[in-house]
């Protein structure tokens, strides 16, 4: 049951799971950055996504909240590139001037193979602190 994979440290409306099996172009990024904006409630929205491709990256241009953001992510395999993804997520909330406490976290682990957590730093620390994910 997703309510109890992080033993309540953590609510199913603060982290998604639901990650694509294989990333073969800039555009299957586009699910994964719209359901952690989901996580956000509202806050973040995108209003235009661009993504192209080069053979080692790839290439965004996201307007978010009015605000141009833009960032490159390695190619890797077919894997996402967690790496980059989210100091990426994180800067896109520095840029429309967000102050609140919660950050984009990868949640990976024992638990599950990879999700989105958008918490609090305190949070992520207790997670990682019960070994339910790694840091």
């Amino acid at each position: 049951m997703k309510d109890n994979l992080f033993n309540g440290i953590i609510t199913s409306n603060d982290f998604y799971i639901g990650m694509p099996d294989c990333i073969s172009s800039a555009l299957d990024y586009k699910q994964i950055i719209e359901e952690a904006f989901k996580l956000t409630n509202g806050l973040l929205t995108i209003n235009k996504f661009e993504g192209k491709n080069t053979i080692e990256k790839y290439s965004f241009v996201i307007n978010v909240n009015g605000e141009d953001c833009e960032f490159d992510l390695d190619v890797i395999s077919d894997y996402v590139d967690t790496t980059n993804l989210f100091p990426a997520l994180n800067s896109i909330l520095d840029k429309v001037n967000y102050n609140g406490p919660n950050r984009f976290y990868s949640l990976y682990g024992n638990v599950l193979d990879f999700g989105i957590g958008f918490i609090p730093k305190e949070k992520y620390k207790e997670l990682v602190n019960s070994n339910l994910v790694v840091e």
